[in-house]
């Protein structure tokens, strides 16, 4: 039956042609909002990376016109002072790239042989604990770290999946900002948040000649 009024639509196609037009129209329409509901319906389902419940994010005024001592100062007496504080359970400092914070810092290089780029933070040792993050290979910042003979980068999923896919690189020194020894991975780190991509971003341990003391994480 639907075969042949299909028939008799095609075969009256000149008198019939604002409707066939009406019908191509709504079947793109169709075919629009559904891809733009599986897109979105994937989005959320995708890990965040990190947890929002009871996370509190301070912005500090002026720490870039610091210089690093000042800055390390100040970062220290923050926190002494905000654990003293009885409901807040963990403090972590970030220079930038905080979950919903709409910033962007980017680099790249081939020093390597083959480009690489990622989105890129500068945060310290408490920065993963604070915000609940997955690691899912290695293991975060540790203080100890800033007295190796390398420093020490941590990537998300996307990153190594960019630009290493389907090989162990951790404890591998990669040419990246200068020579770096990566000792984790993270499963993602959606910081603009549900609705965006789980893009390649690496993070970098804070140390005196870039310390991470421009935000404050707080976890209650």
């Amino acid at each position: 039956m639907i075969k042949h009024n299909f028939k008799i639509i095609w075969n009256k196609r000149g008198s019939n042609a604002p409707i066939l037009i009406e019908i191509f129209l709504a079947f793109l329409v169709l075919f629009a909002v559904l891809s733009y509901v599986i897109y979105n319906v994937r989005m959320l389902s995708a890990p965040l990376g990190f947890e929002t419940k009871d996370k509190w994010i301070v912005y500090l005024d002026n720490m870039y016109v610091k210089d690093s001592l000042d800055v390390i100062n100040t970062k220290d007496l923050l926190q002494r002072e905000l654990l003293a504080l009885d409901k807040v359970e963990k403090v972590a400092f970030s220079q930038n790239i905080l979950p919903f914070s709409r910033n962007k810092s980017m680099t790249g290089g081939d020093a390597m042989g083959f480009e690489i780029s990622s989105l890129l933070a500068v945060v310290d040792a408490d920065f993963a604990d604070a915000l609940d993050m997955n690691i899912i290979q290695g293991r975060w910042f540790e203080e100890d770290d800033l007295n190796g003979t390398y420093p020490v980068m941590v990537a998300n999923k996307s990153f190594m999946d960019a630009h290493f896919k389907n090989k162990d690189m951790i404890d591998s020194i990669i040419d990246y900002r200068g020579e770096h020894r990566l000792i984790g991975v993270v499963e993602a780190y959606r910081y603009l948040g549900e609705f965006s991509e789980n893009e390649p971003i690496s993070f970098y341990q804070d140390t005196r000649h870039e310390p991470a003391a421009g935000n404050i994480v707080l976890s209650m």
